[in-house]
């Protein structure tokens, strides 16, 4: 939180340089994929490191999403944007030949997998929304084209929840977990502007966690 509030006082500073701002808003849709697998929940961490884990696989390692922003930019070239996303699910699942896992610990209660059928799977879905607060440089490369780049931090909300699936059964067992983290990106785009003080921009993000690729429709107002 203190890169945030740093971040922000220094993005700030320009606004007493200069009194004419535009401010902007947008919405979006993109693509994200995770880089780094999302975190196990304690159930799954037991189960992972058992024997007889015979399949551990990504459901679905690539997912959309929906964004909305806020702007304010203090001259052709330089703004800063706050955003926020959310829809993001990531999913993937374990096939276990249950043999010799024993007892482990399942959202509080002993589960003796020895008693259960030879056979199981468990599924994890993450959930994942995120802020971020970002500063873009827009360089013209034409009256109508706008080439950016991005700068700024994401801060990240995972929600997972696992599920021990028995073989032609309903869910089983259920396990939630919920954490958070920040990490820095950086991207670069094309803004194509249309009248009426709309544009289209097509934006290639990389972090730490995870990479994203967008189209967002912005409007200009003061």
């Amino acid at each position: 939180m203190k890169k945030y509030l740093v971040f922000v006082i220094v993005l700030l500073l320009p606004m007493h340089v200069h009194a004419e701002a535009i401010w902007t808003g947008s919405i979006g849709v993109g693509q994200m994929a995770v880089l780094n697998t999302f975190r196990q929940s304690d159930t799954e961490k037991q189960i992972s490191n058992a024997t007889g884990i015979i399949n551990n696989s990504d459901i679905k390692n690539k997912t959309t999403y929906k964004s909305l922003a806020l702007g304010r930019c203090w001259n052709e070239i330089f703004c800063i944007e706050a955003a926020y996303l959310w829809g993001a699910r990531f999913s993937k699942s374990l096939s276990i030949n249950n043999t010799g896992i024993g007892v482990i610990n399942v959202n509080g209660s002993a589960v003796n997998f020895n008693a259960l059928p030879a056979n199981i799977f468990v599924r994890q879905d993450a959930d994942v929304t995120a802020s971020q607060l970002s500063a873009l440089l827009k360089l013209p490369a034409s009256d109508y084209v706008d080439i950016f780049g991005r700068v700024g931090f994401y801060e990240y909300n995972v929600k997972t929840t696992t599920r021990i699936l028995l073989p032609d059964t309903s869910t089983f067992l259920a396990d939630e977990s919920k954490y958070r983290g920040t990490t820095p990106m950086i991207s670069v785009g094309v803004d194509a502007k249309f009248p009426n003080k709309i544009s289209l921009r097509f934006e290639g993000q990389r972090t730490g966690a995870f990479s994203i690729f967008s189209a967002i429709l912005v409007y200009e107002f003061k």
